[in-house]
């Protein structure tokens, strides 16, 4: 992904997008219905709809049942707490592993240079005088 093709940076290094971005036809004034329901499949697929799914999947598979957590016991809390961290791990794996093959491919990415940019003020110091 090259973001040239959806804005500039200036001298600086700053980016700018050459589109404004919109807010969703939902909150427009006066309501346009026809936009609005152009506007729903978008909202809902695909990562909406993915999450819904996953969650629904994690309840039945993952949460043990009412009568089980009615009594406060170590097996069960511990139980969720271990999936949970297998579960966050692959999720941020997930994100971060593609983000650092982009980065190494040197793709011109704008994601790339705002983390790169975190990681550098966050561990080595401002980078601005004092």
């Amino acid at each position: 992904m090259d973001d040239k093709e959806f804005g500039t940076r200036d001298k600086r290094g700053d980016w700018a997008p050459t589109k404004l971005l919109e807010p969703a036809p939902l909150w427009l004034f006066p309501p346009k219905p026809k936009k609005i329901l152009a506007w729903i499949p978008a909202y809902f697929f695909p990562y909406n709809l993915l999450f819904m799914i996953s969650s629904i999947i994690y309840w039945f598979l993952v949460i043990p049942p009412v009568e089980n957590m009615s009594n406060f016991s170590w097996d069960w809390t511990i139980n969720i707490l271990v999936i949970n961290m297998v579960l966050a791990f692959i999720w941020y794996q997930g994100w971060e592993v593609p983000l650092y093959i982009m980065k190494n491919k040197k793709i011109d990415s704008n994601i790339i240079k705002a983390f790169l940019r975190i990681l550098q003020i966050s561990f080595f110091g401002s980078k601005t005088k004092q």
